[in-house]
Protein backbone atom coordinates (compact mmCIF):
# COMPACT_ATOMS: atom_id res chain seq x y z
CA UNK A 1 0.00 0.00 0.00
CA UNK A 2 1.08 3.90 -0.31
CA UNK A 3 1.14 3.66 3.36
CA UNK A 4 3.96 1.18 3.71
CA UNK A 5 1.53 -1.24 5.31
CA UNK A 6 1.67 -4.60 3.77
CA UNK A 7 -1.95 -5.82 2.75
CA UNK A 8 -2.59 -9.72 1.76
CA UNK A 9 -6.33 -10.95 0.54
CA UNK A 10 -7.78 -13.80 2.02
CA UNK A 11 -10.04 -14.76 -1.05
CA UNK A 12 -13.87 -15.29 -0.97
CA UNK A 13 -13.44 -15.47 3.96
CA UNK A 14 -13.14 -12.66 5.17
CA UNK A 15 -13.83 -14.07 8.37
CA UNK A 16 -13.51 -17.22 10.38
CA UNK A 17 -16.38 -20.11 9.36
CA UNK A 18 -17.69 -21.19 12.84
CA UNK A 19 -20.07 -23.70 11.13
CA UNK A 20 -17.44 -25.69 9.65
CA UNK A 21 -15.26 -25.81 12.19
CA UNK A 22 -14.98 -29.77 13.43
CA UNK A 23 -13.30 -31.52 16.83
CA UNK A 24 -12.89 -34.47 16.78
CA UNK A 25 -14.51 -37.12 19.02
CA UNK A 26 -12.71 -39.68 20.25
CA UNK A 27 -12.17 -41.32 23.97
CA UNK A 28 -9.14 -39.13 25.18
CA UNK A 29 -11.49 -36.31 24.38
CA UNK A 30 -15.46 -37.23 25.21
CA UNK A 31 -16.13 -36.19 28.75
CA UNK A 32 -14.26 -33.23 28.63
CA UNK A 33 -15.99 -31.24 25.50
CA UNK A 34 -19.56 -29.59 25.68
CA UNK A 35 -20.57 -31.26 22.11
CA UNK A 36 -22.67 -29.69 19.58
CA UNK A 37 -25.97 -32.06 19.28
CA UNK A 38 -26.30 -35.08 16.52
CA UNK A 39 -28.91 -35.38 14.07
CA UNK A 40 -32.17 -35.75 15.68
CA UNK A 41 -30.71 -34.06 19.17
CA UNK A 42 -32.15 -30.78 20.35
CA UNK A 43 -30.25 -27.60 19.92
CA UNK A 44 -28.50 -26.82 23.15
CA UNK A 45 -26.05 -23.85 21.54
CA UNK A 46 -22.96 -25.56 21.50
CA UNK A 47 -20.43 -24.58 18.94
CA UNK A 48 -18.39 -28.23 19.15
CA UNK A 49 -19.63 -30.07 16.43
CA UNK A 50 -17.77 -33.61 16.01
CA UNK A 51 -16.07 -35.37 13.36
CA UNK A 52 -14.57 -38.93 13.48
CA UNK A 53 -10.92 -39.58 13.09
CA UNK A 54 -10.79 -41.32 9.96
CA UNK A 55 -12.52 -37.97 7.92
CA UNK A 56 -9.95 -36.15 9.94
CA UNK A 57 -7.38 -38.67 8.36
CA UNK A 58 -9.18 -38.14 4.67
CA UNK A 59 -8.85 -34.21 5.35
CA UNK A 60 -5.40 -34.48 6.65
CA UNK A 61 -4.23 -36.88 3.52
CA UNK A 62 -5.77 -33.94 1.14
CA UNK A 63 -3.80 -30.92 2.64
CA UNK A 64 -0.56 -33.01 2.96
CA UNK A 65 -0.80 -33.57 -0.45
CA UNK A 66 -1.61 -30.24 -1.60
CA UNK A 67 1.16 -28.77 0.33
CA UNK A 68 3.79 -31.21 -1.06
CA UNK A 69 2.50 -29.83 -4.40
CA UNK A 70 3.77 -26.75 -3.83
CA UNK A 71 7.22 -25.04 -4.88
CA UNK A 72 7.87 -23.71 -1.23
CA UNK A 73 5.74 -24.38 1.85
CA UNK A 74 6.37 -21.66 5.01
CA UNK A 75 7.21 -22.79 8.70
CA UNK A 76 7.34 -21.27 11.40
CA UNK A 77 7.69 -22.34 15.44
CA UNK A 78 6.52 -20.52 18.23
CA UNK A 79 4.86 -20.36 21.15
CA UNK A 80 1.39 -19.82 22.65
CA UNK A 81 1.41 -18.32 26.36
CA UNK A 82 4.30 -16.57 28.05
CA UNK A 83 4.95 -18.70 31.37
CA UNK A 84 7.30 -21.02 30.50
CA UNK A 85 5.40 -23.31 32.64
CA UNK A 86 2.41 -23.11 30.82
CA UNK A 87 3.00 -22.33 27.44
CA UNK A 88 2.49 -24.88 23.90
CA UNK A 89 4.93 -25.27 21.89
CA UNK A 90 2.89 -24.87 17.95
CA UNK A 91 4.08 -24.96 14.13
CA UNK A 92 2.78 -24.10 11.43
CA UNK A 93 3.14 -25.52 7.81
CA UNK A 94 1.71 -23.47 5.28
CA UNK A 95 1.13 -22.60 1.62
CA UNK A 96 1.53 -19.04 2.07
CA UNK A 97 3.82 -16.12 3.43
CA UNK A 98 1.11 -14.19 4.54
CA UNK A 99 -0.06 -17.18 6.52
CA UNK A 100 3.28 -17.34 8.13
CA UNK A 101 3.94 -13.61 8.56
CA UNK A 102 0.47 -13.56 10.73
CA UNK A 103 1.23 -16.71 12.81
CA UNK A 104 4.98 -14.92 13.08
CA UNK A 105 3.25 -12.08 14.59
CA UNK A 106 0.77 -13.76 16.55
CA UNK A 107 2.45 -16.30 17.83
CA UNK A 108 5.55 -15.73 20.69
CA UNK A 109 8.71 -16.07 18.90
CA UNK A 110 11.30 -18.44 20.37
CA UNK A 111 14.62 -16.96 20.89
CA UNK A 112 17.89 -18.39 19.09
CA UNK A 113 18.78 -20.70 21.79
CA UNK A 114 14.69 -21.99 22.00
CA UNK A 115 14.18 -22.37 18.95
CA UNK A 116 17.60 -24.79 18.37
CA UNK A 117 15.90 -26.71 21.32
CA UNK A 118 11.93 -26.61 20.19
CA UNK A 119 11.83 -30.27 19.57
CA UNK A 120 8.34 -31.56 18.81
CA UNK A 121 5.62 -29.35 18.62
CA UNK A 122 2.87 -30.20 21.17
CA UNK A 123 0.02 -28.57 18.27
CA UNK A 124 0.96 -28.86 14.57
CA UNK A 125 -1.18 -26.80 11.98
CA UNK A 126 -1.43 -27.76 8.17
CA UNK A 127 -2.57 -24.93 6.05
CA UNK A 128 -3.73 -25.75 2.69
CA UNK A 129 -7.07 -23.17 2.55
CA UNK A 130 -6.15 -22.11 -0.71
CA UNK A 131 -7.59 -26.05 -1.57
CA UNK A 132 -11.20 -26.40 -1.45
CA UNK A 133 -12.14 -29.53 1.09
CA UNK A 134 -14.08 -32.79 -0.70
CA UNK A 135 -17.56 -31.28 0.61
CA UNK A 136 -19.01 -34.87 -0.05
CA UNK A 137 -16.82 -36.32 2.52
CA UNK A 138 -18.71 -36.91 6.29
CA UNK A 139 -19.22 -34.38 8.23
CA UNK A 140 -18.63 -31.80 5.99
CA UNK A 141 -20.91 -28.75 5.21
CA UNK A 142 -18.98 -26.77 2.64
CA UNK A 143 -16.00 -26.66 0.59
CA UNK A 144 -14.59 -25.26 4.06
CA UNK A 145 -13.98 -27.55 6.69
CA UNK A 146 -11.26 -26.20 10.15
CA UNK A 147 -10.94 -29.53 11.54
CA UNK A 148 -9.20 -30.12 15.27
CA UNK A 149 -7.61 -33.20 16.68
CA UNK A 150 -7.09 -32.17 20.24
CA UNK A 151 -5.93 -35.98 20.82
CA UNK A 152 -3.40 -35.55 18.10
CA UNK A 153 -2.46 -32.21 18.61
CA UNK A 154 -3.20 -31.31 14.93
CA UNK A 155 -5.31 -28.79 12.75
CA UNK A 156 -5.85 -29.05 9.39
CA UNK A 157 -7.57 -25.61 7.65
CA UNK A 158 -9.40 -26.49 4.33
CA UNK A 159 -11.35 -23.90 1.86
CA UNK A 160 -10.44 -20.51 3.66
CA UNK A 161 -7.34 -18.62 3.17
CA UNK A 162 -8.13 -16.38 6.03
CA UNK A 163 -5.78 -16.45 8.63
CA UNK A 164 -7.67 -16.06 11.74
CA UNK A 165 -8.98 -19.25 11.75
CA UNK A 166 -4.85 -20.43 12.98
CA UNK A 167 -5.15 -17.72 15.58
CA UNK A 168 -8.69 -18.71 16.73
CA UNK A 169 -7.33 -22.80 16.46
CA UNK A 170 -4.44 -22.17 18.76
CA UNK A 171 -6.60 -19.81 21.17
CA UNK A 172 -9.22 -23.19 21.32
CA UNK A 173 -6.30 -25.55 21.85
CA UNK A 174 -5.67 -23.22 25.28
CA UNK A 175 -9.07 -23.28 26.17
CA UNK A 176 -8.51 -27.43 26.74
CA UNK A 177 -5.92 -27.44 27.83
CA UNK A 178 -5.10 -24.57 30.47
CA UNK A 179 -8.17 -25.43 32.74
CA UNK A 180 -6.64 -29.26 33.12
CA UNK A 181 -3.38 -27.39 34.32
CA UNK A 182 -5.65 -25.46 36.87
CA UNK A 183 -5.17 -22.04 34.70
CA UNK A 184 -8.21 -20.21 33.38
CA UNK A 185 -8.14 -18.90 29.81
CA UNK A 186 -9.79 -15.90 29.09
CA UNK A 187 -11.11 -14.07 25.48
CA UNK A 188 -10.12 -10.75 26.79
CA UNK A 189 -7.89 -7.59 26.83
CA UNK A 190 -5.54 -6.67 29.71
CA UNK A 191 -3.27 -3.91 30.86
CA UNK A 192 -1.10 -3.29 33.87
CA UNK A 193 -1.10 -0.12 36.19
CA UNK A 194 1.99 1.51 37.56
CA UNK A 195 0.93 -0.37 40.66
CA UNK A 196 1.04 -3.56 39.38
CA UNK A 197 -2.77 -3.71 39.14
CA UNK A 198 -4.40 -5.71 36.65
CA UNK A 199 -7.41 -4.92 34.31
CA UNK A 200 -9.15 -7.37 32.53
CA UNK A 201 -11.39 -6.47 29.92
CA UNK A 202 -14.25 -9.33 28.56
CA UNK A 203 -16.03 -8.71 25.25
CA UNK A 204 -16.61 -10.58 22.16
CA UNK A 205 -14.49 -10.04 18.56
CA UNK A 206 -15.21 -6.85 17.21
CA UNK A 207 -17.03 -5.47 21.10
CA UNK A 208 -14.02 -3.39 21.94
CA UNK A 209 -11.29 -5.06 23.99
CA UNK A 210 -8.18 -3.83 21.48
CA UNK A 211 -9.47 -0.05 21.95
CA UNK A 212 -10.40 -0.22 25.71
CA UNK A 213 -6.82 -2.22 26.49
CA UNK A 214 -4.58 -0.04 24.64
CA UNK A 215 -4.05 3.00 26.91
CA UNK A 216 -1.56 5.09 26.74
CA UNK A 217 -1.30 5.17 30.63
CA UNK A 218 -1.25 1.54 30.98
CA UNK A 219 1.14 -1.00 29.40
CA UNK A 220 -0.67 -3.02 27.30
CA UNK A 221 0.25 -6.98 28.48
CA UNK A 222 -2.33 -7.85 25.15
CA UNK A 223 -5.28 -7.09 23.44
CA UNK A 224 -7.78 -10.76 22.80
CA UNK A 225 -6.28 -13.94 24.92
CA UNK A 226 -4.88 -14.25 28.27
CA UNK A 227 -4.54 -16.94 30.80
CA UNK A 228 -4.95 -16.13 34.79
CA UNK A 229 -2.88 -18.53 36.78
CA UNK A 230 -1.38 -18.70 40.56
CA UNK A 231 1.37 -16.63 39.51
CA UNK A 232 -0.06 -14.48 37.43
CA UNK A 233 -2.06 -12.92 34.05
CA UNK A 234 -0.16 -14.03 30.90
CA UNK A 235 -0.70 -13.11 27.62
CA UNK A 236 -1.24 -15.96 25.33
CA UNK A 237 -0.32 -14.35 21.90
CA UNK A 238 3.07 -12.74 20.80
CA UNK A 239 1.36 -9.88 18.87
CA UNK A 240 -1.82 -7.93 18.41
CA UNK A 241 -4.11 -8.14 15.36
CA UNK A 242 -7.01 -6.64 14.34
CA UNK A 243 -8.96 -7.08 11.13
CA UNK A 244 -9.64 -4.52 8.70
CA UNK A 245 -12.75 -4.15 6.31
CA UNK A 246 -16.02 -2.36 6.27
CA UNK A 247 -17.03 -0.50 9.03
CA UNK A 248 -13.68 -0.72 10.62
CA UNK A 249 -10.82 1.72 11.20
CA UNK A 250 -7.23 0.52 12.21
CA UNK A 251 -4.80 2.43 13.96
CA UNK A 252 -1.12 1.89 15.17
CA UNK A 253 -0.30 2.79 18.86
CA UNK A 254 1.35 0.82 21.03
CA UNK A 255 -0.03 -1.78 18.82
CA UNK A 256 -2.78 -2.49 16.74
CA UNK A 257 -6.34 -1.54 17.70
CA UNK A 258 -9.77 -1.28 15.83
CA UNK A 259 -12.60 0.60 15.66
CA UNK A 260 -16.14 0.41 15.28
CA UNK A 261 -18.28 3.67 14.82
CA UNK A 262 -20.50 2.09 17.90
CA UNK A 263 -18.97 -0.42 20.01
CA UNK A 264 -21.14 -2.39 22.61
CA UNK A 265 -20.21 -2.49 25.66
CA UNK A 266 -17.76 -4.13 27.55
CA UNK A 267 -17.69 -6.41 30.68
CA UNK A 268 -14.71 -4.67 32.78
CA UNK A 269 -13.27 -6.65 35.85
CA UNK A 270 -9.92 -5.08 37.83
CA UNK A 271 -7.71 -8.45 39.08
CA UNK A 272 -7.06 -5.60 42.07
CA UNK A 273 -9.71 -5.66 44.89
CA UNK A 274 -10.63 -2.32 45.44
CA UNK A 275 -9.62 -1.15 48.88
CA UNK A 276 -13.67 -0.01 49.60
CA UNK A 277 -15.24 -3.55 48.94
CA UNK A 278 -16.80 -4.93 51.50
CA UNK A 279 -15.56 -8.85 50.55
CA UNK A 280 -12.85 -9.77 47.70
CA UNK A 281 -14.53 -10.09 44.58
CA UNK A 282 -15.13 -13.61 43.14
CA UNK A 283 -11.96 -15.10 41.37
CA UNK A 284 -10.04 -17.98 40.27
CA UNK A 285 -7.54 -17.18 42.64
CA UNK A 286 -7.65 -15.52 46.20
CA UNK A 287 -4.86 -13.14 46.03
CA UNK A 288 -4.16 -10.30 43.22
CA UNK A 289 -2.03 -11.07 40.25
CA UNK A 290 0.64 -9.82 38.98
CA UNK A 291 0.89 -9.00 34.67
CA UNK A 292 3.71 -11.29 33.07
CA UNK A 293 5.10 -9.14 30.78
CA UNK A 294 4.40 -10.44 26.57
CA UNK A 295 7.81 -8.75 25.62
CA UNK A 296 8.65 -8.93 21.99
CA UNK A 297 10.87 -11.56 20.74
CA UNK A 298 12.51 -12.38 17.26
CA UNK A 299 12.98 -15.30 14.67
CA UNK A 300 12.65 -16.59 11.35
CA UNK A 301 10.46 -18.60 9.17
CA UNK A 302 11.54 -21.62 6.86
CA UNK A 303 11.09 -23.36 3.79
CA UNK A 304 10.29 -26.87 3.49
CA UNK A 305 8.69 -29.92 2.59
CA UNK A 306 5.57 -31.20 4.57
CA UNK A 307 5.50 -34.01 6.11
CA UNK A 308 4.42 -37.10 4.78
CA UNK A 309 3.05 -39.60 7.69
CA UNK A 310 -0.31 -40.91 6.91
CA UNK A 311 -1.61 -41.30 10.74
CA UNK A 312 -1.16 -37.79 13.00
CA UNK A 313 1.30 -38.24 16.43
CA UNK A 314 2.28 -36.23 18.86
Amino acid sequence: MASGALAALSGAKTGRSPKDKRVVRDASVERDIWWAPRAGEPANGSPNFEMDEHTFLLNRERAVDYLNMLDRIFVFDGYAGWDPGARVKVRVVCGRAYHALFMHNMLIRPTEDELAHFGEPDFTIFNAGAFPVNRYTSFMSSSTSIDVHLGAGEMVILGTQYAGEMKKGVFSVMHYHMPKRGVLSLHSGCNVGAAGDVTLFFGLSGTGKTTLSTDPARPLVGDDEHCWSDTGVFNIEGGCGARGGKGWRVEVERGARARRPTPPPLLVAAATPSASASKPPKSPRSTPPSALAPCWRTSSSTSTRAPSRSTPTR
